[in-house]
């Protein structure tokens, strides 16, 4: 007696999937090409056992209502797509996780086993090397019936090894499950072969297939919660995979330039509405579309041949024309498209990040079709260098301190300096201070930054040689927010013996375009305790009038655009006297010829601090620069 129940289960499974299927979002959809088509197979193939099973155990009533050809035909029906549906099985879950090794030595050989047992089928109605069925009916196993089962291991066992090879830690879950159900499938295959009457393999693919299906397709493990691209960490995952077999691949990378200024302006729910319209425009080329970062997208395909027949370039570069509505209004979008191809333009991670971080630096927006050398890759390899250096940079990695003294044009001498950092790195030599500063800023490393600078200068503090000269350094807004280090600037001065008067802070403008309660307080906090505080690079950024007026500032820097900016100029006597009217003193940067010098005395500033007075000063210069000034 044959038992038909476990082949009802299975189907039942497969419907389960065939629902869960039509419930995914249609870009998830995309994952699963080869799902229609292995459900299919095994629906068949499922249903011809169950058919078997039924005439196995009501023989007399299928044999007086069928005729015989009815059941052989079954039988043919199941050799012909079951074998078929384990194979695809197999493919499935090599698509499933991206997984495409042409070099695997088994891979190559894979329809080797379908196409030789496909020819043997054809010759069963004479040989009976499978299978016959007698004249009442009864089924008979063919000498070479366990060809069928070796091979029907042994699609699951290399689509197992597969996985097993390109493991990792984003599929090391799903594996767990697939161990055991895949040995489950195998087990099945092997138990039908000794006891046929059980029906166990089409049961145990059905349940593999199941569990591959959901514990592979986990929407927050690889793809974005909004547009349903596949995440930045797949994109590296199977790149490196990619890479590591040396296969060949093109990607399409779609550069949003606008997409920081509509982020801010449209608000989320049309900002995220624009970007689920734009993942589904990109996904009608290519079923393999990444979010490799906020602003670009990158679209796989196979090589070349396969990204021009798509015509995304064109398309996309015609599509940048026009405007995407949202929400009835037309919002204008500008994209970037660049086509590169592995191996021939970048073949590593390394240099596939190069290329993104040079494609976000272009200036204007164009189509290019493999012109790398339109990419400014040196500028991006040295921005990806300065930012390491910027997280690990000190005393001991190349970071100096210099001091720019600053002129008091009504005492006629030199009253204070100001702390800068110099950075010096074998390969990329002496790096210019605003480059440095922008990256940190960037990367959150300046507050690493300004407290190595801090406890530099809080050191020299302490010497006799600089008991009474003040010194300014930088204060970071990041710094602002955070009450412990505020404490500790507080604590270690006190530590240190320095006068608070001595140890003045900095506070950029563009820092402090937005300055919270708690960044606000604690500057009074800084102030109430003796510290001058100046505010840095005015002019430059988008600080308004309420942080002259509420902010206890004892100096107010103006930039060198106030110089040589012809309508800095003709604003500089008025705000010079502006400042003065609130209380504070003017110090005017970057001021480098007599001319210019005369000029901003007359508009009546206070201070003057630029190369004409002296240039930024080492510590052995700098002491001995106050030596010969005669400082106490």
């Amino acid at each position: 007696m044959c038992n038909g129940i476990l082949d009802l289960v299975g189907l039942a499974l497969l419907l389960l999937v065939v629902f869960l299927y039509t419930c995914k979002p249609r870009n998830q959809i995309h994952m699963h090409r080869l799902l229609p088509l292995l459900i299919l197979f095994a629906s068949i193939s499922t249903a011809s056992d169950l058919f078997y099973a039924l005439w196995e155990n009501y023989p007399l009533w299928f044999r007086t209502h069928l005729p015989l050809w009815v059941n052989i035909a079954d039988n043919y029906i199941y050799f012909l797509f079951h074998l078929p549906s384990i194979a695809i099985y197999s493919l499935y879950l090599l698509e499933l996780n991206h997984v495409r090794d042409k070099e695997d030595p088994v891979s190559k050989l894979f329809w080797v086993p379908l196409v030789v047992l496909g020819f043997l089928l054809l010759l069963n109605p004479l040989t009976s090397w499978f299978f016959h069925i007698d004249a009442e009916g009864m089924y008979h196993r063919g000498p070479l019936r366990f060809l069928w089962y070796i091979g029907a291991a042994g699609y699951v066992i290399h689509g197992y090894y597969l996985l097993l090879k390109e493991r990792d830690e984003q599929m090391r879950k799903p594996l767990v499950a697939q161990t055991f159900f895949m040995t489950l499938a195998i087990i099945g295959t092997m138990v039908q072969f000794f006891q046929p009457s059980l029906l166990m393999e089409n049961y145990t693919i059905d349940l593999s297939i199941f569990v591959s299906f959901v514990s592979l397709s986990r929407l927050e493990d690889v793809t974005e919660w909004n547009t349903g691209l596949f995440n930045q960490h797949i994109f590296t995952l199977w790149c490196e995979r990619d890479f590591k077999h040396h296969a060949s691949f093109t990607l399409v990378l779609v550069h949003m330039k606008d997409w920081k200024m509509l982020n801010e302006s449209l608000g989320d729910h049309a900002f995220h509405y624009l970007e689920r319209e734009i993942a589904t425009y990109l996904t009608s080329f290519s079923r393999w579309v990444y979010t490799v970062r906020d602003d670009i997208y990158a679209l796989w395909f196979a090589d070349h041949a396969a990204m021009i027949q798509s015509g995304v370039v064109r398309t996309l570069n015609e599509r940048s024309k026009q405007p995407w509505s949202i929400d009835g209004e037309q919002v204008g979008l500008r994209l970037q498209v660049l086509a590169v191809d592995s191996p021939r333009d970048f073949n590593s991670l390394s240099q596939l990040q190069d290329i993104l971080i040079a494609l976000g630096m272009q200036s204007s927006p164009k189509t290019v079709m493999n012109l790398r050398y339109d990419l400014r890759l040196e500028e991006a390899r040295k921005q990806k260098l300065l930012d390491t250096l910027s997280r690990k940079c000190g005393e001991e990695n190349g970071l100096e301190v210099v001091y720019q003294p600053v002129w008091d044009v009504k005492t006629r001498r030199f009253i204070s300096a100001e702390a800068l950092v110099r950075l010096t790195d074998p390969v990329l030599g002496k790096v210019r201070p605003d480059e440095l500063i922008a990256v940190a800023e960037r990367n959150g490393s300046i507050v690493r930054i300004d407290a190595c600078v801090r406890k530099i200068v809080q050191q020299i503090l302490r010497s006799s040689d600089l008991s009474g000269f003040p010194i300014h350094v930088n204060l970071s807004m990041a710094e602002c927010m955070q009450e412990q280090v505020i404490l500790d600037i507080i604590r270690s001065t006190s530590a240190l013996g320095i006068k608070r008067d001595r140890f003045c802070l900095e506070l950029t403008e563009t820092a402090s375009a937005y300055l919270p309660a708690v960044a606000k307080n604690n500057l009074l906090k800084l102030a109430s305790a003796g510290f001058h505080l100046y505010l840095d690079d005015f002019g430059q950024g988008q600080a308004n009038l309420d942080h002259l007026i509420m902010l206890p500032f004892s100096v107010v820097k103006l930039d060198r655009s106030f110089v040589i900016n012809p309508l800095g100029k003709k604003l500089r006597a008025n705000t010079i006297s502006l400042v003065k009217r609130l209380g504070m003193k003017a110090l005017i940067e970057g001021v480098e010829t007599k001319e210019e010098a005369e000029a901003v005395i007359a508009d009546g500033v206070d201070y003057i601090q630029g190369f004409y007075y002296s240039k930024p000063l080492s510590k052995d210069k700098f002491l001995a620069f106050l030596q010969e000034h005669k400082f106490d």
